[in-house]
This record gives C-alpha cells, structure tokens and sequence, in this order.
C-alpha cells in the first residue's frame, strides 16, 4: 500500500502543472453551481422585494401613456371610466389594494 502511494505522490510531483489545472478544474466544477446558486437566490429574491413594492396602475383600454400621467399629475385627457365591479374584482384577488381615482373633472 505504502508504494502506491508513493508512487501517487512522486506522479503529482513530476506533473506540477497538470495536477493543478486538475485540482483547479475540479474546484470550479463543485463551487461554480453553488455560486451560481446563491446569486440567483438573492437577485430573485431582489426582484421579488422590487415588484411587490412597484405600483401597479389598472385602467381602461387606451393609451397607457394618458393613463399614467393622468394618475400622476391629474391633467391632461381623462381617460375612460372603469366600472367599480373591477375595481372590487381587483381588489378581492388580494394582489394588490385597489384604490378608485376619479380624474373627470
């Protein structure tokens, strides 16, 4: 047994550079999904925080344009009404709290 391990040993010596690119492939091979793993944990996790803090804008068909400036700024062409059942219908799904904004003046 001591021999062979010898000989495995003075193998490993003689090819320095072979053993390494070895050893450093196999490093890559085991931590590169681990990593990859881990950042995507985070970044989707990230997102996630990012989108359920993003507003979402419900209305009429139409311009989305006219939409989100109206809702903004409150000038500018009112865009069509919207019935309140999907307001309420919206609001019952839980995805988000629906707040009616009435931009007729």
């Amino acid at each position: 047994m001591r021999d062979v391990v010898y000989l495995a040993w003075r193998y490993l010596v003689f090819n320095r550079w072979k053993t390494g690119i070895l050893i450093a492939a196999i490093t890559v091979i085991v931590f590169l999904p681990l990593a990859l793993e881990l950042v995507l944990e985070r970044s989707s996790e990230r997102l996630r925080a990012r989108a359920a803090a993003t507003p979402l804008l419900f209305g009429a068909p139409g311009s989305a344009l006219e939409l989100a400036l109206s809702s903004l700024y409150f000038s500018g062409e009112s865009p069509a009404p919207l019935d309140y059942a999907i307001v309420a219908e919206l609001g019952d799904t839980r995805l988000a709290a629906a707040i009616p904004l009435h931009l007729g003046y």
